[in-house]
């Protein structure tokens, strides 16, 4: 009976180190838009600047704990930015903006933004399908639309990207006018000279992104910023 529970005590034990990630003690780096964000992780207290263009170089620092695969920075200094996915020994995701904080990199310390979420991957999250396709949609009827592609427009094509694709039954309309989606082969072969790129598609918590590049003038992007305000997902404007 003793060795038995043992048995069960070491089993539970186990389990819970399989669930929970651990976090390793280190500096943690990230730089995009001319600016470094450093997360410096020392046993269960954390300390985070930003420093550059967008940086504040105002030091913030604290607690944090881990639940599952996330660690949470408890603080309300960072607006939206507080949880990080755990990536091995090496790296931190962070949730909201899917940039990657590494504490090994190349020396020009560039930052991947990770794919985490849909439509980057494929997902059961109905709320998360939802939404994103409510941002494009917005987009997608926004006036500036009617600069590039006029109300006697067919179709507005637009080149498969990763789950928004012909295969994923989206039924996307601007102003009523139908949206497909065609491989950029297809495109090629279809000699199609005016359609959308996705340059970007990005769902956080609490916020999101939808960009565009408008084909063949490929200066021209659409880019539009969403925020969750109050439980309810908001369009901002530019």
């Amino acid at each position: 009976m003793k060795n038995t529970f043992i048995f069960l005590v070491m089993i539970l034990l186990l389990t819970d180190c399989f669930h929970k990630r651990r976090v390793v003690n280190g500096t943690y780096r990230a730089f995009f838009y001319e600016t470094e964000w450093t997360l410096e992780i020392r046993d269960n207290k954390f300390n985070y600047l930003s420093s550059g263009h967008l940086g504040t170089e105002t030091p913030i620092n604290g607690n944090f704990k881990i639940i599952g695969d996330t660690l949470i920075l408890l603080t309300d200094s960072l607006y939206y930015n507080n949880k990080f996915l755990i990536d091995g020994d090496s790296c931190l995701i962070e949730v909201e903006t899917h940039t990657d904080y590494c504490n090994r990199r190349p020396d020009d310390w560039g930052s991947l933004w990770r794919n985490i979420n849909y439509p980057q991957i494929k997902t059961t999250n109905s709320n998360a399908k939802q939404t994103v396709l409510w941002m494009l949609e917005t987009v997608l009827n926004d006036m500036e639309i009617q600069d590039y592609f006029p109300d006697t427009t067919k179709s507005i094509v637009i080149q498969e990207y990763a789950e928004l694709n012909k295969h994923a039954d989206l039924n996307l309309k601007s102003r009523g006018i139908k949206v497909t989606f065609l491989t950029e082969d297809e495109i090629r072969r279809q000699g199609i000279e005016e359609y959308l790129i996705v340059s970007d598609v990005r769902l956080g918590t609490m916020t999101g992104k939808v960009s565009f590049q408008v084909m063949p003038e490929f200066s021209v992007s659409l880019l539009e910023f969403f925020e969750k305000q109050n439980g309810h997902w908001t369009h901002v404007k530019r």
